[in-house]
Formats: C-alpha cells, structure tokens, sequence
C-alpha cells in the first residue's frame, strides 16, 4: 500500500471545526492514499483503553467491488490509544447511490499502528492525541463521496 499523502493544510482549514460528543458525527479528511481519498471519524471510549475509531476510504469513480461500482467504505476498529493497537473488526461497503452492498464481521487480531505516516498513524494521532482530541472538523457521511471529488479537484488540479 502506498503511503498517504496529508491533505494540503489550506483545505483542511476550510472544514468547520467544532467541539463534538464522544461520539463524533462528522468524518474528517485524513490524506489521499493513491487515488482513494481517506477520511476518520472518532467513536466512544470503550473498555480496556480503547477506543472506537472509522475509516471512510472513497475510492475514484468507476471503482466495482461486490458487482457494484463501489461509492464509499467504512471500516470499523478498536483502537487502544496507550498501546498504539488496533482491531479491524467490521466492515461495510456502500454504493455510488448511498445503499449499502455488504457488510462484513472480521475477526482480525489486535495490530500495532506505527508512526508511519500510514492512514491509521494519521488517524491514532488526530483522535487519540490531538489537543484537545474531541475537536474535530469535518462532514457527513452523506456527502463523502461528494467532498472526496471536490478535494481530488482542489488538491489534484
């Protein structure tokens, strides 16, 4: 997997950023790894130190998976923030038209993420360590795929 590149901070100040919940609800842009657009969203704390945490990866149109053209996927972790681990533990993909396609429950094990620069380095850093870390900016889930395309255009052009 190619390593992501960081959104420019010029368009990330261009999200709204406001204090949230324990539960985020809005995803904010990440980095591009490859052509897919990246995007975090943090989840309540949980038992044993960790944390839920999800990844929105939008790939570029015209990307078919599951007999679709595929327009976004959620992947699901537990995330320990002192221990630097994550679980993948669930998984949805969602059609160009917002529906979901599949869903899967994974069994994955438990995971170091390290500070490589990765998506899921990006993401421990900004919801586990940011400061204060439940300020996020951001967008909803109904308009990844849209922000995604705006931000390959901003970014990209």
């Amino acid at each position: 997997m190619r390593k992501p590149v960081l959104l420019p901070p010029a368009v990330l100040a261009m999200m709204a950023v406001a204090p949230v919940a324990a539960q985020d609800d809005t995803w904010t842009p990440l980095a591009f790894s490859g052509d897919d657009v990246v995007f975090a969203l943090g989840g309540p704390d949980t038992r044993n130190d960790a944390r839920e945490i999800s990844l929105a990866i939008v790939p570029p149109e015209g990307f078919v998976g599951f007999g679709e053209e595929v327009g976004y996927v959620l992947n699901f972790y537990a995330l320990n923030c002192t221990e630097r681990t994550s679980r993948h533990h669930t998984m949805h993909v969602f059609g160009k038209d917002g529906n979901i396609v599949s869903i899967q429950s994974l069994d994955q094990p438990d995971e170091a993420v390290p500070p490589d620069g990765s998506a899921m380095d990006l993401a421990v850093r900004l919801k586990c360590f940011a400061d204060p870390p439940s300020v996020t900016g951001g967008v909803e889930q109904s308009r990844l795929i849209e922000t995604a395309n705006a931000l390959r255009g901003t970014t990209r052009g």
